[in-house]
């Protein structure tokens, strides 16, 4: 079984996703504004997508199609694991 790792910064944490962050994707990715900008993000975006697209980084890692991260910011007020961007 594949592991995706934390890498760290001064600044940022990438990190995997669990099934805990498909509310906060659920919100970053049903905004319009993000959907205009994204080939593979429908609006508006479907309820349960999220824990769908979360459910198969592991297995897209293992199979070589690449890592998925969340990206957190450190001193923002925002909780530490709070994703702010997504990039895989």
């Amino acid at each position: 079984m594949v592991t995706i790792p934390r890498l760290y910064t001064p600044r940022l944490c990438l990190r995997p996703f669990s099934l805990a962050d498909a509310e906060r994707v659920s919100e970053l990715a049903g905004d319009a504004r993000v959907a205009a900008t994204t080939c593979r993000v429908p609006h508006p975006y479907p309820e349960g997508a999220a824990a769908d697209w979360i459910g198969g980084h592991v297995e897209a890692a293992a199979q070589g199609k690449g890592w998925t991260f969340g990206i957190t910011l450190a001193g923002t007020g925002r909780r530490p694991d709070d994703v702010v961007l997504v990039y895989g």
